[in-house]
């Protein structure tokens, strides 16, 4: 009721459904794992990822949220299934994707404090944003680059919904096939990008950087911000 649980160890969970609620309080994710199964979270009880690049959520459905709320606290995913949302809060809290994954429910939300704040691959591949959203609330968030604990290559292939609200958001390799939207602070675009749905800019900044092409622009409104060309726009045969 009062003190502070640590995982530190593998819990197997397949077939199983761990349940945290004002009972059993928070969990501390303190290099431990847990493979397969449900975790359902209630009254106020979260998982908290604490510093480490050793923490694994494998195959898991959580119903409830995570909170990256510790100074380099570290995550892998495979295969999870977020019913919730997970919070990058503290500086260097990094979100690290196993290779190709589709995400497809759930909001990962950038709520930075100070610092940065990262989703990133842990190995090289796709992460395929096909259900939920990524919200950039606030602090830098820095989608498929500098990373604390892992960096390796990401391409983040957008077919549902990511905003940007307030702070700085860096998404390097971007292939949106649905909706951006920008109501304020600062996207960054960089790397080889392409847009075949809709960036909608309605206030802050739009940095449109990296390299691409005028057909890869897509359609890309602006009733209240600015964009800025800072990228190399190849226009060959093409009319912008």
């Amino acid at each position: 009721t009062g003190g502070i649980v640590n995982l530190t160890g593998a819990l197997n969970n397949t077939g199983g459904t761990l349940v945290l609620d004002g009972n059993t309080g928070s969990w501390r994710m303190s290099g431990g794992s847990i493979t397969g199964g449900t975790v359902t979270m209630t009254r106020g009880a979260e998982l908290l990822p604490q510093a480490t690049s050793a923490n694994l959520l494998s195959n898991v459905t959580v119903n409830g949220d995570i909170r990256m709320n510790a100074a380099q606290g570290g995550l892998r995913v495979n295969g999870l299934v977020l019913n919730g949302t997970l919070r990058l809060i503290a500086s260097n809290a990094n979100l690290g994707i196993e290779g190709n994954q589709t995400w497809t429910s759930g909001t990962i939300s950038f709520e930075g404090t100070s610092g940065s704040q990262s989703l990133t691959m842990v190995s090289a591949g796709v992460l395929t944003l096909a259900g939920g959203s990524i919200q950039v609330q606030s602090g830098n968030a820095n989608i498929g680059v500098g990373g604390y604990w892992w960096s390796a290559a990401m391409t983040l292939a957008n077919t549902s919904t990511i905003n940007v609200l307030g702070g700085t958001a860096n998404i390097v390799n971007l292939s949106n096939g649905s909706s951006v939207t920008q109501g304020g602070g600062t996207l960054n675009l960089s790397g080889t990008w392409s847009n075949g749905g809709t960036i909608a800019v309605s206030a802050g900044t739009l940095n449109l950087g990296g390299n691409f092409t005028t057909a890869g622009v897509g359609t890309i409104t602006n009733t209240g911000g600015i964009v800025n060309l800072t990228g190399a726009l190849n226009n060959t045969g093409g009319t912008l």
